[in-house]
């Protein structure tokens, strides 16, 4: 699972944005679609029936009658149409105005409108504490999306302290609700082991119900847990299938992933052309690994012409958001073509301090040799000591090469600098709470 909880709470107002009570009339004009323009009765049903064609025009006009005769359901969905510009010029101020007086009349779907619009920082400045403030009094009434979002927000820690706990609650609550994006939620929880023991199983029952909805979260969720073989057996071709559902979704990480498929050859033939377009398609969106990616391609022109001033650039775009990988492989490209050692010594560095096992290594070469950086044996026995305790054997014949030519003096300081690189470098990755990715 991907979380990018403010894109899910934008998300969330324009998924359910018209019809956010959900009464049982609009839920018979949704579902049964058998009423006819002509057998609508009120001016709201009118309104809802223009809605669902996207006649936008027709349906603020019918609203906006029903709404000066004190229809609480046409009043909110003025507000929503004022806030999407459908049927009249997008103005945040007025559709603020609809979402307020509701709000104060404890009408639920508004209060959690009204929550979006302070995290948005539409027509209001950005408050996350009356954010939080009016989701909490819609999510009491039992609106599934403000549910949702108060799970965000505890589990964010968004103006109010990080509880796992409360986050689950809240989750459950919407996703018993089928609340597509609250059950991949619960999923992920489920699958990491947040505030309740970690149960693959579990996980993957309610990303199949989110999943089964259309959430491209849950459908890149479930792609990786086919390939891993968590809480089921390994089928690389349900993978693929799930991925491309989200891929075609316009969804990055399944986008990277199944370009990966494509790649490897993993539940259908290896097709670099393939896996050069889905890795671009995540790549053009910020996703660092897909971006890596395909500066590997165009290093060794696999699905596309070599190019290694593509190379490069991919490669930094990935490199300057903190990929390790890039950044080693960017130096790399700079001991060669465009050659400048002083650049291919600061990747590495950047790398080799994220635990990088081959950049530990190239960085103790560069001090080694003194290749944009002065030499110093010091420097290049330490880095050669973590890149083979990391798993870099090459680093131990090179560590022995140095350790003939250093004096006793500089082999003290040289294990003392190994212990408080590791150190720090284990600091560094603890000090680090970003979400894992369902990559494969």
């Amino acid at each position: 699972m991907k979380f990018i909880f403010i894109f899910v709470i934008f998300l969330s107002l324009v998924s359910c944005s018209l019809l956010g009570a959900k009464s049982q009339t609009e839920n018979e004009l949704v579902k049964k679609k058998l009423l006819k323009f002509e057998d609508l009765k009120t001016d709201y049903k009118k309104g809802v029936y223009h809605y669902r064609k996207k006649n936008y025009k027709q349906a603020f006009e019918w609203f906006e009658k029903a709404a000066k005769k004190g229809n609480t359901s046409a009043q909110n969905n003025m507000g929503v149409m004022y806030y999407e510009g459908h049927g009249v010029v997008q103005n945040y101020g007025r559709a603020l105005e609809w979402f307020q007086k509701l709000a104060k009349q404890n009408h639920a779907a508004a209060q959690y409108h009204l929550g979006m619009m302070y995290a948005k920082g539409h027509g209001v400045s950005q408050d996350y504490k009356q954010v939080f403030e009016w989701f909490q009094k819609s999510a009491k009434q039992g609106d599934a999306a403000a549910q949702n979002n108060m799970g965000v927000m505890y589990y964010e820690g968004l103006a109010v302290p990080q509880d796992y706990k409360k986050a689950f609650e809240w989750f459950e609550k919407s996703a018993k609700q089928d609340y597509a994006a609250a059950q991949e939620a619960l999923g992920a929880m489920y699958y990491k082991g947040r505030a309740v023991p970690q149960n693959y199983k579990k996980a993957l029952k309610w990303y199949k119900k989110s999943a089964k909805q259309g959430d491209a979260a849950a459908q890149n969720a479930l792609g990786a847990m086919y390939v891993q073989a968590q809480g089921l057996v390994q089928n690389y071709g349900r993978s693929v299938e799930w991925y491309e559902k989200a891929a075609k979704q316009g969804y990055a990480a399944a986008q990277f992933n199944l370009g990966a498929m494509y790649y490897e050859g993993f539940g259908l033939s290896r097709n670099y052309q393939q896996a050069f377009e889905w890795f671009e398609k995540a790549a053009k969106q910020g996703e660092a690994v897909a971006q890596y990616k395909l500066g590997v391609m165009y290093k060794k022109g696999q699905g596309v012409s070599q190019n290694y001033k593509k190379a490069v650039e991919w490669f930094e775009k990935s490199a300057k958001q903190g990929y390790a990988a890039a950044q080693n492989d960017l130096g790399v490209m700079y001991k060669g073509v465009p050659q400048d050692y002083k650049k291919a010594f600061e990747w590495f560095e950047k790398a080799a301090k994220q635990g990088y096992a081959i950049a530990q290594f190239n960085l103790g070469m560069v001090y080694k040799k003194g290749q944009g950086v002065s030499q110093n044996f010091v420097y290049a026995y330490s880095w050669f000591n973590l890149a083979l305790s990391n798993g870099e054997k090459t680093a131990g014949k090179l560590r022995k090469d140095l350790k003939g030519v250093m004096s006793p003096d500089q082999m003290v300081k040289a294990k003392k600098l190994s212990s408080q690189l590791a150190q720090e470098i284990d600091k560094n990755k603890s000090s680090k709470q970003t979400e894992n990715k369902e990559y494969l």
